[in-house]
């Protein structure tokens, strides 16, 4: 086993130092030649053959990866292999056999290292891999016995993921073809050539469709009428709104439980939580399309919320006192005035702080949003700021 190891180490050391590099959205990074760079796809051809990689699946290339690393320098990819340890390092390489289609080499290299009392993440995707191996080479009764230990252990997300896939899988019986994902036949979500693919036995076998039936069992979790952003929509009702912010306790640190449509946002999280255990990433649109959703809606609450302070916290009127000098009454006046604004407006500063959280999170999605945020919040500030400043400033 460690002669082993340490030849896919010494293969990688010799792929890396000359050759292009892909790396893909689970960490697998792939050397070769690249030889065709599409619209959809981009094919490498490695020293194991050609392959012909999605676009969506990458991270990241880099062209002549390393050629100027000084000779015997080891690049930091192969230094980072050599500290790992063996687990991890059979790991990595069943990663690299799996983005290469070599799936029989798999599970014989892995199977040995499977231990239920190690509750380490590396543990846990080695059971992945040889669960898709067994699925990519159409050992379907291998597949659902593993996917079944999944189902019944401590980890949320691998239970949620396996029976993700045994739904497929039972819903689609006897001869392992793709015909329906849940209630949606495949005519709805499958291409012409896709639907002509899964009609074969052992269909669920090939990646591409399974992945694309996955895809339609997310689908389906994420627009479902109780739980979808739509929902959230219909919910989201600018008066209720409104009324919730405008009595704000004064030790409200969090907005979370003050907002009227918090109950179906947290619907609408727990599933996108079980799509990302599916499949990582993919519900990130649907997350994007959320934030945005709230964003606007926090808007408009806080457009309202500030003409609103401005109309029921008009400045009084200033001293006849060409210098500007209130008298003791005037004074209490405005002091009164100042605290009464600046209460109006510390829960404007709190929504649009709590906005400008979470679209932060997606700035080359909503870079719009943070900019429209970020500029209310000074703007807030500045109101804030410039008050006191006034208030200070009065002399009787």
């Amino acid at each position: 086993m460690l002669w082993r190891i340490l030849g896919m180490a010494v293969l990688i050391l010799a792929t890396t130092v000359q050759a292009d590099s892909i790396l893909l959205d689970d960490g697998t990074t792939i050397q070769g030649t690249i030889i065709r760079e599409g619209r959809t796809r981009v094919v490498i051809q490695t020293e194991f053959g050609r392959k012909s990689i999605p676009k969506r699946r990458i991270k990241s290339m880099v062209r002549d990866a390393d050629a100027s690393l000084p000779r015997g320098t080891l690049p930091e990819a192969v230094q980072h292999f050599e500290n790992l340890d063996l687990l991890s390092r059979e790991v990595a390489n069943a990663r690299a056999l799996y983005a290469l289609g070599r799936y029989d080499e798999i599970v014989p290299r892995l199977a040995p290292l499977q231990n239920a009392e190690d509750s380490r993440d590396e543990q846990f995707e080695l059971r992945w891999l040889i669960i898709q191996s067994h699925q990519r080479l159409g050992r379907f009764d291998e597949t659902i016995a593993m996917l079944r230990e999944m189902k019944a252990g401590d980890r949320e997300a691998d239970r949620i993921r396996a029976t993700a896939y045994l739904d497929i899988l039972d819903q689609n019986p006897p001869d392992r073809s793709l015909r329906r994902v849940g209630r949606v036949l495949t005519r709805q979500f499958l291409s012409r050539e896709d639907r002509i693919k899964a009609k074969d036995p052992n269909a669920l076998a090939d990646e591409t469709l399974m992945r694309k039936a996955l895809e339609e069992y997310c689908d389906q979790l994420l627009v479902d009428e109780k739980v979808s952003i739509r929902a959230v929509e219909r919910e989201l009702d600018l008066e209720l709104t409104l009324e919730a912010f405008r009595d704000l306790p004064k030790a409200a640190s969090r907005l979370d439980q003050y907002l009227p449509f918090a109950e179906d946002v947290r619907n609408v999280r727990a599933s996108l939580d079980r799509v990302e255990a599916i499949l990582p990433g993919y519900a990130q649109s649907y997350e994007v399309a959320l934030v945005r959703t709230l964003a606007m809606h926090l808007y408009e609450v806080l457009d309202d919320l500030f003409n609103q302070a401005l109309a029921e916290h008009p400045e009084p009127a200033p001293s006849g006192d060409p210098r500007g000098n209130l008298t003791p009454e005037e004074r209490v006046q405005w002091r009164e005035y100042c605290q009464e604004f600046d209460k109006a407006l510390r829960p404007l500063l709190m929504i649009a702080e709590y906005a400008r959280e979470r679209v932060a999170k997606h700035p080359e999605n909503l870079r719009y949003l943070n900019d429209m945020y970020r500029d209310i919040i000074a703007r807030l500030e500045q109101v804030r700021a410039t008050t006191n400043k006034k208030r200070g400033r009065t002399r009787v």
